[in-house]
C-alpha cells in the first residue's frame, strides 16, 4: 500500500471526508504544513495512536487543518519546516 493509499484510508476514516473530496483535501494539508506526503502521513499516524476514535468525534471539515494544527501542538516530524 502507498503512502497516498495510507493518508488517504486515513481521511476517509477518521476525517471522515468523502472520496470525491480526497484529493483537494490531501493537496489543502500537504500546502498548509508544507510537507510531504510521507511526513503527512507519519503525522495522521501520529493522531490515530494519540486519539483513536475520538478524532471522528470531533472533526471539523470545513477546519481540518486548523483542527490538526490545534490536536498536533508541539509535534514536528523530521524534516518539518515552520516557516
Amino acid at each position: 500500500m502507498t503512502t497516498a493509499m495510507r493518508v488517504d484510508h486515513f481521511l476517509t476514516q477518521y476525517c471522515c471526508i468523502q472520496t470525491k473530496d480526497l484529493t483537494k483535501t490531501k493537496v489543502t494539508l500537504l500546502h498548509d504544513f508544507k510537507v510531504h506526503e510521507e511526513q503527512l502521513y507519519e503525522m495522521l499516524m501520529y493522531l490515530r495512536n494519540l486519539f483513536g476514535d475520538i478524532m471522528k468525534e470531533n472533526i471539523d471539515k470545513n477546519n481540518l487543518t486548523a483542527l490538526l494544527v490545534k490536536m498536533l501542538s508541539g509535534f514536528k516530524p523530521i524534516g518539518y519546516n515552520q516557516t
